[in-house]
């Protein structure tokens, strides 16, 4: 009888467990799901910072070398 009543405990206690691992799994990925959008939009921002930091140094480029040209024709 109490080999019974430790396997009912035994098996309820397993339940209990992979029941909390997966409520645990569905926090995780709830948790993951609610913070996507930020890190795209993390990462998204990122990029934008980067191509206009690229494309403030290319302007930044074409203007000094405009510059050199006229300096080189006043010296002629």
């Amino acid at each position: 009888d109490r080999t019974n009543l430790n396997n009912v405990l035994n098996t309820i206690s397993h339940y209990f467990f992979t029941y909390q691992n997966q409520w645990l799994n569905l926090g995780l990925l709830i948790i993951i799901l609610l913070f996507l959008p930020h890190l795209l939009y993390l990462i998204d921002f990122l990029f934008k910072c980067l191509y206009h930091i690229l494309r403030f140094l290319y302007c930044l480029g074409k203007y000094f070398l405009l510059l050199l040209k006229k300096i080189f024709k006043k010296g002629k």
